[in-house]
Parts: C-alpha cells; sequence; structure tokens
C-alpha cells in the first residue's frame, strides 16, 4: 500500500492507493499518520521520531 498526503481545500487528506481515507487539519498530523500507517504496512512498531522498533 502506498499512502501520501495532500491539500484537501483547505486541510490535509490522507491517501491510501490514491483514495482518500482521512481529512486532517495540522498537516503536520497528516505526515505522522502516513508514517505509522506505512510503518505498520511494513509490520514494523511505530516508536517516537519516526524510529522503527521491534513488538514484544
Amino acid at each position: 500500500m502506498r499512502y501520501d498526503v495532500r491539500p484537501v481545500v483547505c486541510d490535509y487528506g490522507v491517501f491510501e492507493d490514491g483514495r482518500l481515507i482521512l481529512i486532517c487539519n495540522c498537516s503536520k498530523n497528516a505526515l505522522l499518520i502516513q508514517k505509522i500507517l506505512q510503518t505498520d504496512c511494513e509490520r514494523e512498531v511505530y516508536v517516537e521520531e519516526n524510529k522503527k522498533g521491534e513488538e514484544k
């Protein structure tokens, strides 16, 4: 799966494979959600500051 963040009207949309799945007011929040979703697809655990860790 591919996740993208793009402007949507006056907010920011998170897209999954080109399909809008979420709208955020803040671009930084949308980018963080994008990173978390991408990390989850890689079967990793998202750890602060985009560091990947192992699930215990």
